[in-house]
């Protein structure tokens, strides 16, 4: 068969197709090996930090804290850092003992609340002693709004009032997201399709009822997200 001038239009235009093709196959794979050597950079600069900045406290470490100025307590260093994620756990991990503020006679000066603040050691206390006893049961501070907020500040609300969600209806358990957002809010998915039903536990542990209503339910049309968490419903009555 002949060979036509049209033919040899499409023969030059896929020789230029795959020439491109080849280029940009080679600069993605650049990209890649740059990328690779730029995470491997990273990783050594990690690790020469925490070579420089070991992790010296030790669980058995007795801190002496200043609370609001007014309140002087002791505690053991594991007592703060037993929820490892949270902000408490990494002020007083050991490793920035020297750059927290101390106030002149060397004790961590935490500027929160003294009641308030108290009333989450006392919890933290009796959780680090149950350690290891199942069978005993550490009663979860009442909500407040106080104590709320310290929780947020600390990145605590999820690990003192614990939240599960589960989906009952319209789409796979893989569309609910948490983000590590210390005031607890979620972000929920229902795909495209069908309406989603969301269920949420205030009490994944079924042990106490931290709020009103121990269960939340929410519906969202297809293709739709939102964000669902925590809202404040304190009157100035119930304040003072």
């Amino acid at each position: 068969m002949a060979t036509t001038e049209d033919d040899k239009d499409v023969g030059v235009a896929l020789q230029k197709v795959h020439e491109i093709l080849a280029v940009k196959h080679k600069a993605l794979d650049d990209r890649k090996i740059s990328l690779d050597e730029q995470e491997a950079a990273f990783q050594k600069r990690v690790s020469l930090f925490e070579q420089n900045n070991p992790q010296s406290g030790k669980e058995s470490d007795v801190l002496s804290l200043n609370v609001g100025g007014s309140t002087y307590i002791s505690v053991l260093r594991r007592t703060l850092t037993q929820f490892e994620d949270s902000k408490l756990a990494s002020m007083f991990g050991g490793r920035w003992d020297d750059s927290l503020v101390k106030d002149k006679d060397g004790n961590f000066f935490i500027d929160h609340d003294p009641e308030t603040f108290l009333q989450l050691i006392r919890y933290l206390r009796k959780l680090d002693q149950k350690m290891g006893n199942k069978n005993v049961h550490v009663q979860v501070p009442a909500p407040h709004r106080e104590f709320g907020g310290l929780l947020e500040y600390y990145n605590l609300t999820l690990a003192i009032y614990p939240q599960q969600w589960t989906v009952t209806g319209g789409s796979a358990p893989g569309v609910v997201r948490k983000p590590p957002s210390p005031d607890g809010h979620l972000i929920l998915h229902s795909p495209a399709g069908r309406p989603s039903s969301f269920i949420l536990d205030l009490d994944s542990q079924k042990k106490r009822k931290p709020a009103m209503y121990s269960r939340v339910k929410v519906v969202f049309k297809p293709g739709a997200y939102g964000t669902v968490g925590w809202a404040s419903t304190y009157s100035k009555e119930h304040d003072e």
